[in-house]
């Protein structure tokens, strides 16, 4: 009989019993991640095995005899991928993976440990060091004078998880120090220091809490109980949850809340509030975690999540569903719709069914009542939005009424005699509507009444994407749910705003002075993307009641690669370059399905088509079902792009006449309306870039646009 070593002896003898706790360490997700999709599924099929024979597999486990911590074991998935797992008392954690050499690299230099103070087990990369050399061998006497933890003493610094090596290190490091400081920290020192320097807490707030009596009843030798090490390793206990755990890297950061955003799904209050911030700052978390909570307060309660279209209501119930995936209840108590379906659910209830004034049908009626009263010195364009903006929106039925309005939100002057003769052509306007039987959207939500349809009736109301609500949409809503304990929560970002003018909530009673919250940290958008996107945009930015939102002193938790800005001479070229770059991301482990292509209008989606097809691969053409398949690449307008994340984003056919839209600014003459559409239009390339997660390539034909010019 061969014996066995006295390492694999032990092993079988003290530790792989049938009652081992099996884990997975947020290190080998994103470890994972970096596999090609080949690579990733054999691995995913030996993690399986392990967990499913965890009493018989020894054989598969290699002690590494030269790594720091004698815990660490290797497990072979071919002849070049191996797992590095981590096996301490009753425990086996798989803890990375990667190709042979690079793996036992990784894990030479690790140990896994519990933080003297906080008591969580954390992974920490050991290298010989002294408070005279930092981790990149520079002289101390050579950093940076701008110190960004200057302030904060050892004791502060160990009350939030840094290692004791790398105290001196956070003390001493710049900005662009603490970006590669970052990486090798634990997670939750990182977080939490990027909130300091963000802003978001003070020097009060880096304290060590009193432990509970649950604290003390769940600890263990290595600190994988506590709450910090249960986010960053998780406990799988049966082959759903092993599924899950494999499946969440690219999951995760969609329906991810951090604990510094927690204490925003938990507010109460009377009315409404909001929450705010730039885009991959966690608003939509925050919204779906708040629905979440409320029901978990009371599960009488009936909770709507809404948002103002299809597609971005599509896209909430789907991350809702991955939220809670295991309380099938609570999915029954909150229902998903865009504003309009709810809508138009209340009236197919009641036997109605209303005949919408498509936008076609509208510029021909009022260029018709332009003719008819003679009054023919307006550009369609700014007509069109006069009664998208103040008629139809705002509800105005007589010329008193107009005469009154102070415009909110419309920078164009307009005397008595102007409203005068604008109101011919609406009044006519109205009588052409009421004759064809046609109505919108703005008029249903004015007349909507709730009070008598049981279905409707919710107690707290959630509103994503709350930038592009319409003065309409927020009246309705103030008059049923206004008023509620909890009855209005709103997470939007002004500086997203693409759809709506600008108008005053509080004219409409819905008042969130003093119950509003800037989100600071983003989690979900490269430090590298972030920045560059920034530059389309001002650091403040002012909603409809004078409120100022400071932009400023937002900071992304990880880094990536350099946003990529490339003008072409031709199509041809840059559908060679778009081309290259799909392949690239393939290439480098990124499914097709996680890939985004945006342009425009739909008259380019042949340019956008023509790239996915030259690197080898199918499109589809995304929709409100959000429903292609996982072999093709989604490619759609930059409008459809609100609300969605991709790991990689191509924004193309960036060209003069694209943005802004030639088609739509030549609609208009007046200065006001101009500055309106460039704003909208330069927020829609804000939007459109900040869908990339990781990498973002952003091109054009000629001179391209003049946004680019900012954006590089």
């Amino acid at each position: 009989m061969r014996r066995l070593s006295s390492a694999k002896a032990k092993f079988l003898r003290t530790e792989h019993t049938p009652q081992m706790e099996f884990r997975i360490a947020e290190t080998f997700q994103k470890s994972l991640e970096n596999l090609t999709n080949q690579e990733q599924k054999i691995v995913k099929a030996k993690a399986f095995d392990i967990q499913l024979n965890i009493s018989g597999n020894s054989n598969q486990f290699h002690r590494l005899d030269r790594a720091k911590d004698n815990n660490f074991w290797s497990v072979r998935v071919n002849s070049d991928i191996r797992i590095i797992a981590h096996k301490s008392g009753k425990s086996v954690m798989l803890t990375y993976v990667d190709h042979h050499d690079d793996a036992y690299k990784w894990a030479a230099n690790r140990v896994i440990r519990k933080h003297p103070k906080t008591g969580a087990a954390q992974i920490i990369e050991v290298k010989e060091s002294s408070k005279d050399t930092n981790i990149w061998g520079t002289s101390s006497a050579t950093l940076a004078p701008d110190k960004l933890f200057a302030e904060l003493d050892e004791e502060q610094l160990a009350a939030i998880g840094v290692p004791e090596e790398f105290v001196f290190h956070v003390q001493t490091c710049d900005e662009s120090m603490f970006f590669e400081l970052t990486e090798k920290l634990p997670a939750e020192a990182s977080e939490k220091l990027i909130e300091y320097a963000a802003g978001g807490i003070s020097e009060d707030d880096l304290v060590l809490p009193t432990p509970t009596s649950q604290d003390i009843e769940l600890e263990d030798e290595l600190g994988l109980n506590h709450p910090d090490a249960r986010r960053r390793f998780a406990l799988v206990s049966d082959e759903a949850g092993l599924h899950a755990a494999l499946d969440f890297p690219w999951h995760k950061w969609t329906v991810f809340l951090h604990p510094e955003q927690k204490k925003f799904t938990e507010l109460s209050y009377n009315g409404s509030a909001r929450v705010s911030g730039s885009a991959g700052t966690g608003k939509t978390i925050v919204a779906l975690h708040r629905a979440a909570y409320l029901h978990k307060q009371d599960p009488t309660k009936k909770i709507l999540l809404c948002t103002f279209t299809k597609t971005l209501a599509a896209a909430l119930q789907q991350k809702l569903e991955i939220l809670l995936a295991k309380d099938p209840l609570a999915l029954d108590k909150i229902d998903v719709f865009h504003l309009e379906g709810l809508a138009s659910a209340h009236l197919k209830r009641n036997g109605q069914n209303p005949n919408i004034v498509s936008k076609t049908q509208l510029v021909n009626f009022l260029q018709r009542s332009a003719q008819s009263a003679e009054v023919t010195n307006y550009e369609n364009g700014f007509l069109l939005s006069e009664w998208d903006n103040v008629i139809d929106d705002w509800g105005i039925e007589t010329l008193q009424e107009y005469t009154d309005l102070s415009r909110l939100g419309r920078k164009s002057k307009l005397g008595i005699n102007q409203r005068k003769d604008l109101w011919l052509i609406f009044e006519e306007t109205k009588l052409l509507l009421k004759k064809r039987k046609l109505t919108t959207w703005s008029r249903i939500f004015r007349e909507l009444n709730l009070a008598h349809d049981k279905v409707a009736q919710y107690d707290h109301v959630i509103v994503d994407e709350a930038q592009d609500i319409s003065s309409a949409e927020l009246s309705f809503l103030a008059r049923h749910y206004g008023k509620k304990s909890n009855g209005l929560f709103f997470a939007g970002d002004i500086g997203q705003r693409i759809f709506r003018a600008p108008f005053s909530w509080s004219s409409l009673g819905v008042d969130v002075r003093g119950k509003s919250n800037i989100l600071k940290v983003n989690y979900r958008t490269s430090q590298q993307i972030r920045a560059q996107a920034d530059l389309l945009l001002p650091k403040k930015i002012k909603d409809g009641d004078n409120q100022a939102e400071d932009r400023s002193g937002t900071i992304s938790i990880f880094r990536g690669e350099l946003p990529r800005i490339i003008l072409n001479d031709d199509e041809v070229s840059e559908a060679q370059i778009v081309s290259d770059w799909i392949e690239k991301q393939i290439s480098e482990g990124i499914a097709p399905t996680e890939i985004g292509v945006f342009v425009r209008t739909e008259h380019q989606y042949k340019r956008a088509l023509n790239a996915i097809k030259k690197s080898g691969n199918t499109g589809v053409v995304l929709n409100y079902k959000l429903d292609g398949d996982d072999s093709s690449i989604n490619y759609g307008t930059m409008h459809l792009a609100k609300g969605l994340e991709f790991r990689s984003v191509a924004v193309i056919a960036c060209d003069q006449d694209a943005l802004p839209l030639h088609e739509r600014m030549r609609l208009f003459t007046e200065k006001a309306d101009i500055e309106e559409i460039e704003r909208t239009e330069r927020q829609l390339l804000y939007v459109a870039c900040t869908r990339a997660r990781e990498s973002l390539l952003v091109t054009g034909v000629g001179a391209g646009s003049k946004y680019l010019y900012d954006l590089a």
